[in-house]
């Protein structure tokens, strides 16, 4: 027992001493940008965003199609198609929309 003590003490003491005081947070964001976590979380991110993006401005022009093909000839109707649709929209895409940076985001899941 005592021997399996002193490997142990051994151990923590050789960590210690490499870690030099770093976080364990530190540590995980260390080896993760030494393997190109980093740059691949960045990577998913953006192109998250930038599918958001496309996803969102698609809709609104077919939302718009939508209203001046409905209410063609009624201006009026039409308008206030557009601001219903594109209010909603709106709030559909604050709900979902990433606020943060790419870079931030990464930092949080200690990838960066």
């Amino acid at each position: 027992m005592r021997s399996v003590s002193i490997v142990l003490l051994a151990v923590v003491v050789a960590v210690t001493a490499q870690t030099k005081g770093m976080k364990l947070s530190e540590l995980m964001t260390n080896r993760n940008q030494q393997e190109g976590l980093c740059e691949l979380c960045k990577m998913f991110f953006n192109t998250i965003t930038g599918v958001i993006d496309e996803a969102f401005n698609w809709l609104n022009q077919e939302i718009e199609d939508l209203c001046n093909d409905g209410f063609a000839g009624n201006s009026t109707a039409v308008d206030v198609c557009k601001k219903k649709a594109e209010t909603a929209v709106t709030k559909i895409r604050d709900f979902i929309e990433i606020e943060e940076a790419p870079e931030a985001m990464c930092h949080k899941l200690y990838l960066c």
